[in-house]
Order: structure tokens, then sequence, then C-alpha cells
């Protein structure tokens, strides 16, 4: 659904105040914070339309918005700047995935140690029936993923691989996948998003690699990171 250019602007801001506070956002502390040259009734405005076309939800407790899933996809898919994996990552990563490619226990804990570390969210991985994770320890930094309910779900599934496979199973065509609040359509996870790729790995195996976290994750480092580790692992395995 289009939306206008002002209405893109107002949306942006209220997700990157989002991502950083996890808060209901109003329309005075985005007009000077943001320069969007409009007065604060011309944000409200702007708000109650997109309150209205699905991209935004009025917080019950105050006058502030919350970015929806729809909102999240649109910011993702129309408006998100990458942050393109530097020279010096990519030097990295090529490093340890030629070194380590015929080893998959070493191959993804290098590879999830990097994800992590980038991130700051959990990564996961999985070729066949084996499955691996890091960075669980990190997750409850995010204020919404501090709930027991929460936690005690994730754990569940880090031990249920049949779980994680139908989460892997849903991927589309484009080269990474997003999931995004209730599109991850499994309890208790509402408030989680996860990006993930598919690649291929040696003797004709799949792999299947993400980072899972809060629907306000970095999505700009967690995209070309997936994509970057993509193209190596494949490159690391042809004609192998």
């Amino acid at each position: 659904m289009t939306i206008s250019e002002r209405q893109e602007k107002i949306l942006s801001a209220i997700i990157k105040e989002f991502m950083s506070s996890a808060e209901a956002v109003g329309s005075s502390s985005l007009v000077e914070k943001y320069s969007l040259k409009v007065s604060p009734a011309t944000v409200r405005n702007e708000m109650a339309e997109l309150t209205n076309l699905g991209y935004l939800v009025k917080e019950h407790s105050s006058s502030g918005r919350l970015p929806t899933d729809l909102g999240f996809r649109y910011y993702v898919k129309e408006m998100m700047k990458e942050r393109e994996v530097s020279n010096g990552e990519q030097v990295k990563v090529r490093m340890f995935i030629y070194k380590k490619r015929f080893s998959a226990a070493d191959l993804f804990d290098e590879i999830l140690t990097y994800l992590t570390n980038r991130t700051h969210c959990m990564s996961i991985a999985l070729v066949d029936d084996k499955f691996w994770y890091k960075g669980m320890s990190l997750l409850p930094q995010f204020s919404e993923l501090r709930k027991v309910d929460v936690l005690e779900k994730l754990i569940d599934i880090t031990e249920n691989v049949r779980e994680i496979r139908e989460l892997f199973s849903r991927r589309i065509s484009e080269d990474v996948c997003i999931l995004i609040g209730e599109e991850f359509e499994v309890k208790n996870l509402d408030k989680c998003s996860v990006a993930f790729t598919e690649a291929d790995y040696i003797s004709g195996k799949k792999a299947y690699i993400g980072v899972l976290g809060p629907r306000r994750m970095r999505y700009d480092n967690a995209i070309p990171a997936l994509r970057y580790i993509k193209k190596m692992v494949e490159e690391s395995v042809r004609g192998w």
C-alpha cells in the first residue's frame, strides 16, 4: 500500500525512535529531532492516517504510537538503508569460512559468533538434524523479551529441531527471508522477528542460517551479513 513521502519520513522516524526506546512515540518529540519541517499537529494527523492504514497502532495508556508488523515490513522493504559488510569483515568471514568449511560444527560456530557480535541478537543454524545457536543470553537486554513466557518459549524452540525446521520451511524467494512479529506463527513470540537465509552446503545439503531477536532488531546489520555469508558458504563448497 503506497504512502506519501511525508508519511514515509514520519513512519521512519517513529520506527527509529521505537528501535531505541521500545516505547510509544509521540508527535512532539519527532518534529525537532528528525527535522520534519511540519507542525506537531500535522504529524499527529499523519500518524492518525498511518494508524488507519495499519502501519501504526495507538497505545492505550498514552497518545503515542507503536509500529505494527506491517509498519516494520514497509520500513525494511522500502526505506531502510543496509549497513554493508565492510572490507575488513569480508576478509575475516571469507577466511574462516574457507578454513572451516568441511567441519560443520567448526564452521557454524564461527558464523554464529560473527552474527551474534554484529547484531547483538541470538544467531541460529540448521543442517540436516544438527542445530546450533549462540547469543541467547543477549535477548533479555530487550525489555519486550524479558517476560517469562517469552524466554521459556525461546528456550523450548532451541530444543525442538522440528519446530526450527518448520520455521525455516517458510522461506520465500528472497535471498534473506524475514518473519516479523505475528508472521512468526509461534505462540508467545509475536514480539520477535527472525531473518534467515538458505545456503547450498556440501554433499547437496542445505544450511539454514539466521538471526533471532525482537521486532526492533537491527535489520540493516543482519540482512547484509546473512547475504554475504550465504554467498561465501556457497562459493567455498562449489564443486565438492
